[in-house]
């Protein structure tokens, strides 16, 4: 046999094994009258469900079938199988069973049967909503009594509504935008988004991203495997997420961010901000309230607080710039740099440097096995200044106008001072404590 006829046969068993489909449509329709406060109950699957709001007091169901299948017989009678019970206030689809043919019918016709329903609402717009629906999307648009929307698989989507949403899907994304009244958002394996929400947010989900903006209320978002954006929040902002970054901007409460593997940005919250994560970088900036920031293998970066700070790392780089009030900084491996802190700081590394520069208030820095370099700003008051180590050094710069007294010591290694006095700095009276076993010690002169 050539390859051409080899080829031609090839075709026409193929040919042979994917019949030609044939597909049957029909339509059905219904009007129903509305009484004020009965929830419309909705039942359907295998389809998309569009529910559009008007004002009246009518309700129009319309359904759209198609199906298909090897031979038309059969999507005839499939369609005309599937039915709609239509109550004062409810409606649900019913489908037929498929029919099982015998081996060889199904080897010589096989029935190949696909179908969908869809389904377009029109309701009254004050009515409130309980829709189930499973292998289709959810469309609601300008609804205003409420909803409780169950999706098994499929997306949904809500615009321009008012009152409690609460949406429970599966493997499909969700999208709500301009709503009046809290959300509640459940997808086991799906993105959400959230947008203009006069009101309180709450959102858990798997796999897919969680973003929210533009939420008037208290924000609440649990997400296992995927990453959370938050932005222009009215009230407190909780997060709880893992394997992937959390980034919030312009929060008008408190925030609280755990993350167990991924990046954590924040920027612009109006009170305190708890954050803690693993193996990725933390940033913030501007915080109005108190600051804590826990990072078990990853950097910590953070500007503008005007509360307390507790920072705390582990192989990797603490930095703070602008801390307003007391310092707390432990790192166990990793540097620890600091500029212009305006009140007391308390430092402690491993292995890495400590570097503290223009500092207003009083310090106390203790490292293992890393230099410590501490600029001190002129001023009238009595700032202590306390640092030690081991194997590496440790420098401090004064403003001429510093007075110390001053206690220096190092077991093995230099002690040098740039003042004339070794033991005491201008007029005295304020501690300034030095100690090294296996490192030198340097007082320089800084510039006013």
């Amino acid at each position: 046999m050539t390859n051409k006829n080899f080829l031609l046969l090839s075709l026409h068993v193929a040919a042979l094994a994917l019949p030609a489909r044939e597909e049957v449509t029909r339509e059905f329709s219904k009007t129903q009258p509305w009484t004020a406060g009965q929830t419309i109950v909705i039942e359907h699957r295998h389809g998309d469900i569009a529910i559009r709001a008007v004002p009246g007091t009518e309700i129009r169901y319309q359904a759209f079938v198609r199906v298909s299948a090897g031979d038309r017989s059969d999507a005839e009678a499939f369609a005309n199988g599937i039915t709609f019970d239509v109550t004062a206030a409810s409606f649900r689809t019913r489908y037929p069973e498929l029919r099982t043919k015998g081996f060889l019918e199904r080897l010589m016709k096989p029935m190949n049967m696909g179908y969908s329903v869809r389904l377009e609402i029109q309701i009254p717009e004050k009515a409130p909503l309980d829709v189930r629906n499973a292998f289709g999307g959810v469309e609601v648009d300008a609804a205003q009594g409420g909803a409780w929307i169950h999706n098994d698989n499929g997306g949904v989507v809500l615009r321009r509504t008012t009152g409690t949403q609460r949406i429970e899907t599966k493997f499909g994304r969700v999208r709500v935008d301009r709503n009046t009244g809290s959300v509640s958002v459940t997808n086991d394996n799906g993105g959400v988004s959230v947008f203009e929400v006069n009101g309180p947010v709450n959102v858990k989900t798997k796999f897919g991203e969680a973003e929210v903006g533009n939420a008037t209320g208290d924000v609440d978002i649990v997400n296992s495997n995927g990453s959370v954006k938050v932005s222009d929040a009215g009230g407190r902002v909780t997060i709880a997420t893992s394997f992937g970054g959390a980034t919030v901007a312009r929060v008008k409460g408190g925030l609280t961010i755990k993350n167990d593997n991924g990046s954590i940005e924040a920027a612009r919250i109006g009170a305190e901000a708890d954050l803690s994560t693993k193996f990725g970088p933390i940033k913030v900036n501007d915080v109005a309230g108190s600051l804590t920031a826990r990072n078990d293998n990853g950097s910590i970066d953070a500007a503008n607080v005007r509360g307390t700070a507790r920072l705390t790392s582990k192989f990797g780089e603490i930095r703070g710039t602008d801390l307003a009030k007391e310092v707390w900084v432990l790192n166990d491996n990793g540097a620890i740099r600091l500029f212009a802190p305006g009140a007391a700081v308390t430092a402690q590394s491993k292995f890495g440097e400590i570097r503290i520069e223009r500092t207003k208030g009083p310090v106390e820095a203790r490292n293992d096995n890393g230099a410590i370099h501490i600029s001190k700003l002129g001023g009238n008051g009595c700032e202590a200044l306390r640092a030690s180590t081991k194997f590496a050094s440790i420098e401090v710069a004064l403003p001429d106008s510093a007075n110390y007294d001053v206690s220096a010591t190092s077991r093995h290694g230099q002690v040098r001072s740039e003042f004339p006095n070794a033991t005491r700095i201008g007029r005295g009276g304020c501690e300034l404590t030095l100690n090294n076993d296996n490192g030198s010690i340097e007082i320089r002169r800084r510039a006013e």
